[in-house]
C-alpha cells in the first residue's frame, strides 16, 4: 500500500496527516455530521451526492482506523506500511458477510460512540477503542452485504427462472436437494460501467494504490469520472471482478443505469408521473438525464426504482 491512499483517506476526512487518533476520530464524525443524506432531504441531486461522500468517508476511516489497530500507529508522511485486508485476522474462520443494515445505519453507529480516548498511551487506547472499531466493522460488513444482496444474479450456473421448472414444483432448490443434485452455484458479483467508488470499493476491496482518477489493483486498472466507472484494464495476474456483460444484461432486461436511453427507463420503470427535460419523477423518486441519456438517479424505498444497484 503506498502512501497516496493514506493520503486520499486524510482528504477525504479533511484534516493533515501526521494528526492523532483522537482527530481523525473527531474529524469522522465532523464529516459524517456534515454530509448527512438527511440534511439534504429537500434536494434529491445534492442527497444523492452526500450518500457518495459518506461512502468515501467511512472508507477512509476504516482503512486509518485499520492501520491504528495493527500498527498501534496512524500513517505518517514517508513512511510506507503494508495493507492490512479488510478480513484479515478479524475475521473469524467460517464467518461469512451478512446483510444487515445500510449505509445510513452504519453512519448512525458510528456518530454514537462516546469513549474518550484523551491522553491515553496507544496500547490502552487500543483496548479502550476495541469495541467501537469492532461495531464499525460489522456496521461496514452489514452495508457491503446489503449492496450484494441488492444485486440481481445473471452469473452463468444460476438457477432457472421459476416458470422453466415442471408443474407443480414450488421450491427449485429444495427439489434438487431430494433429488440429491448439486446445489446451484452461488452468485458472482462483478462492478461495472456506471459503478461508483463505493461499489468498486466493496467488491474488488481495497486498492494496491490510487493516483487521481485511477486505482490500481496489481498491474490492473480502474478507471472513474464524476466518481463513476468508466473504462477498466484487467491483467490475468490481479484479475478483476468487472463485467460489461452485467450491464448490458441488467440494462436490457430488468434495471436501467448511467447511460440508459429514456426509452429504455420508459419500457423498464413506465411512464413517470411527471416529466421534465433533465428529471423524471416517480413518486418520490427521481432519474436525472444528460440528454436522452440517465446521469444518476435518487432511489426512494418508498417508490423503489428498476435501476442497477
Amino acid at each position: 500500500m503506498t502512501n497516496d491512499l493514506y493520503r486520499t483517506s486524510y482528504r477525504h476526512l479533511d484534516i493533515e496527516p501526521g494528526s492523532s487518533w483522537q482527530e481523525v476520530r473527531q474529524a469522522y464524525k465532523r464529516s459524517v455530521k456534515k454530509w448527512h443524506p438527511d440534511h439534504f432531504h429537500n434536494d434529491a441531486k445534492t442527497q444523492s451526492i452526500a450518500a457518495e461522500k459518506i461512502k468515501e468517508i467511512n472508507c477512509a476511516f476504516d482503512l486509518l482506523s485499520k492501520h491504528y489497530q495493527t500498527h498501534g500507529a496512524l500513517p505518517l508522511p514517508g513512511e510506507a506500511f503494508a495493507a492490512t485486508p479488510l478480513n484479515a485476522e478479524t475475521t473469524r474462520p467460517g464467518e461469512r458477510h451478512r446483510a444487515s443494515e445500510p449505509v445510513e445505519q452504519r453512519v448512525d453507529h458510528a456518530t454514537d460512540e462516546t469513549v474518550d480516548d484523551n491522553n491515553q498511551p496507544p496500547a490502552e487506547e487500543k483496548k479502550r477503542t476495541g469495541t467501537f472499531s469492532r461495531l464499525v466493522f460489522v456496521a461496514l460488513i452489514g452495508w457491503l452485504g446489503y449492496t450484494l444482496w441488492q444485486t440481481p444474479d445473471v452469473s452463468p450456473g444460476s438457477p432457472a427462472p421459476e416458470s422453466s421448472e415442471p408443474p407443480g414444483i414450488t421450491n427449485p432448490r429444495v427439489d434438487a436437494v431430494s433429488r440429491n443434485q448439486p446445489e446451484p452455484a452461488q452468485p458472482k458479483h462483478y462492478f461495472t460501467y456506471g459503478s461508483t467508488i463505493g461499489d468498486v470499493y466493496a467488491i474488488q476491496g481495497i486498492p494496491t494504490k490510487t493516483a487521481d482518477n485511477l486505482w490500481y489493483y496489481g498491474k490492473s486498472k480502474v478507471y472513474f469520472s464524476s466518481g463513476k466507472v468508466t473504462q477498466w484494464e484487467d491483467d490475468p495476474t490481479s484479475p478483476l471482478k468487472a463485467s460489461a456483460d452485467v450491464a448490458i444484461d441488467r440494462i436490457a432486461n430488468t434495471a436501467f443505469g448511467v447511460g440508459s436511453t429514456k426509452a429504455q427507463v420508459r419500457t423498464i420503470q413506465g411512464e413517470p408521473l411527471r416529466e421534465w427535460a433533465n428529471v423524471w419523477e416517480y413518486g418520490t423518486s427521481k432519474v436525472y438525464f444528460d440528454g436522452d441519456r440517465v446521469s444518476g438517479w435518487y432511489d426512494s424505498t418508498l417508490n423503489p426504482l428498476q435501476a442497477h444497484k
